[in-house]
């Protein structure tokens, strides 16, 4: 039951929020282009329109999960997360996985050495790190062990808190990109119930549009402080799961 409860959680908050989020935006649009002539009303639709809406929010989710993935990408990558870790932590690690797995991950480089290999570490004041150790292998090997043996509880929580901002950065994106077509073409007509419209000036779109960015902003900086939270937890979680594992 506490599974299925999170499973649900993860869903609305992973994938439902930001599609709704990115569902408004096309819905926007379509009423702006399509039925120029049409106030869009929310007051005038049916249970079955708002459910309906509820289900295209779903998929959006997952499609802009998709697209997170493919822009966030480099950022969301163990060698990135952990630029700023303690290197102490990182030898720690290493050590411990190599007296259980006789797995070698350092890498034998000269961390003064400047490499010219395009990744979201190069030009990082914590680069050596990367180039002294397989931090990629390093936190595939932890997440597995964590999995197994380990309690993921707290990994978790991060998780589905970075899905939340990795997934609404890009929703509020895009919902960004709608309101500067509308500063160049004209905002849809929107009437709260009928008769009563809702004036939207240039200035109010330039007000949201700033708004927006500054929101995308947070959001971002949010979604990379909670994916470093969840890949730092796997390393130390790790370690504190490798009593178990000799148990």
């Amino acid at each position: 039951m506490v599974k299925f409860a999170e499973a649900t959680l993860i869903e609305i908050v992973g994938y439902l929020i930001p599609g709704f989020i990115l569902t408004i935006s096309v819905v926007l649009l379509l009423f702006r282009f399509l039925s120029p002539e049409y106030p869009l009303s929310p007051e005038a639709q049916t249970v079955g329109v708002y459910l309906l809406i509820l289900f295209f929010s779903y998929l959006n989710g997952h499609l802009v999960q998709a697209l997170a993935n493919w822009i966030l990408h480099p950022y969301g990558e163990a060698q990135f997360l952990l630029r700023k870790t303690s290197e102490n932590i990182i030898i720690a690690v290493a050590l411990k996985i190599k007296d259980l797995f006789n797995i070698e991950l350092g890498k034998g480089k000269d961390p003064k050495s400047n490499s010219e290999s395009e990744n979201p570490l190069k030009n990082t004041e914590n680069d050596q790190i990367s180039q002294k150790y397989d931090i990629h292998l390093m936190y595939q090997i932890c997440r597995s062990g964590l999995n197994q043996y380990g309690n993921t509880s707290l990994r978790e929580i991060y998780l589905y808190r970075e899905s939340f901002y990795r997934g609404t950065t890009i929703s509020t994106g895009l919902f960004t990109l709608s309101l500067i077509i509308f500063l160049f073409t004209g905002p849809p007509k929107i009437e709260l119930s009928p008769n009563n419209p809702i004036n939207i000036s240039i200035y109010l779109l330039i007000l949201m549009i700033i708004t927006s960015l500054i929101f995308i902003f947070f959001m971002i900086n949010r979604y990379m402080r909670f994916a470093r939270y969840r890949a730092e937890e796997t390393l130390l979680g790790f370690v504190a799961s490798t009593f178990k594992m000799k148990a």
